[in-house]
């Protein structure tokens, strides 16, 4: 368990450091979201979190030796990456929500590829278990990972607009 929670600690901690150093550096440069239909803040919010998440986060799992990186790793990194570039770019100029739908079911589709699935279900009325690794039940598992990936990136793409929401949720 120490193995798993040293890293996380680390990262958490991390990202706690980098946020106060980003809304200082957002502050000192005058670069902070501007209140819209979408957002719903008390004043202008700083909008380096996300930045700040994701750089220490993936420093921390390219410094840990312990850690085996993975296609689904590189995957899941690739992914936040994306996401935070596509976030930056809402931030600075709204984006259409066709065109950020767009961005988001290409990422799920990498996700996907790169290995991040759902091999399996369990029946609720048989308790069997369904196997979706193979013929027809690879569509479904691209059909749910898809489902679930928008479904998570929207909810907390709605909590957005509220002070401090994202951040903490995520």
């Amino acid at each position: 368990m120490l193995k798993y929670l040293i890293p996380f600690l680390s990262a958490f901690f991390l990202t706690i450091i980098l946020i106060e150093g980003f809304i200082w550096i957002a502050k000192k440069i005058r670069w902070q979201g501007r209140n819209s239909l979408r957002h719903i803040h008390r004043r202008n919010a700083s909008r380096v979190g996300g930045l700040a998440m994701i750089l220490a986060f993936n420093a921390i799992i390219f410094l840990n030796k312990d850690l085996v990186l993975t296609p689904e790793i590189y995957g899941f990194m690739l992914g936040a990456i994306v996401l935070l570039a596509i976030g930056f770019w809402d931030d600075v100029k709204e984006i259409y929500w066709k065109i950020q739908l767009f961005f988001q079911i290409s990422l799920a589709i990498l996700v996907f590829i790169l290995g991040i699935r759902i091999y399996y279900i369990t029946n609720p009325l048989t308790g069997g278990i369904i196997n979706l690794d193979n013929g027809i039940g690879v569509i479904f598992s691209i059909g749910l990972v898809i489902f679930w990936i928008l479904t998570i990136m929207n909810a907390i793409n709605w909590l957005d607009g509220i002070d401090g929401t994202a951040g903490g949720v995520s």
